[in-house]
């Protein structure tokens, strides 16, 4: 953040935007709060983070965001909060890490596919290409997925962040 607002003040422009930072955290039906990535969080940690940016709480309890059918063939933003909280805020894309993504329709929306949650999974933009060039994912986005190449060898399965099996120090909870 330093590095960007040293950059933005040479160049004229205010370094302040309305949101310097937005930081995503999970609260599941026990309190038990974390980061999109299942990483356990404590409230003077959560405090010390959320200072200066602005807060998302996300309240997980059965996995059953936002579902919108057909209506609608863009993706709205609860929709892509919850999709970001379910897997592990990265793409999905076996090995891949990088964090910023699009929400991608596993049925496509051209072939009676829903916009729903369990519908569409995240990718990052070079991942979002390929299955968009025969690579192939088979499964439930809100579950495991299963990757090929486009003469069917498997690259690899990922699966969403089990919140049920993270385990977790005794620390406090954010309200």
């Amino acid at each position: 953040m330093d590095m960007t607002r040293a950059a933005t003040a040479h160049t004229g422009k205010a370094a302040v935007a309305a949101d310097r930072c937005l930081m995503h955290v999970i609260v599941d039906h026990n309190g038990i709060t974390t980061l999109p990535d299942g990483t356990r969080i404590a409230d003077n940690e959560a405090a010390r983070l959320a200072c200066d940016c602005s807060i998302v709480v996300h309240h997980y309890k059965d996995g059953q965001p936002l579902y919108q059918s057909r209506r609608t063939r863009k993706w709205n933003t609860a929709q892509r909060r919850a999709a970001l909280v379910r897997d592990g805020g990265h793409c999905r894309f076996p090995g891949c890490q990088h964090r910023i993504v699009d929400l991608h329709h596993h049925q496509d929306w051209d072939h009676d596919g829903k916009t729903d949650i369990d519908n569409g999974y995240n990718l990052c933009r070079h991942h979002h290409r390929l299955i968009h060039s025969g690579f192939q994912a088979h499964g439930q986005p809100d579950g495991r997925l299963r990757f090929y190449r486009p003469d069917r060898t498997p690259i690899g399965t990922t699966a969403p962040v089990d919140r049920d099996t993270i385990s977790f120090s005794t620390l406090g909870r954010i309200e």
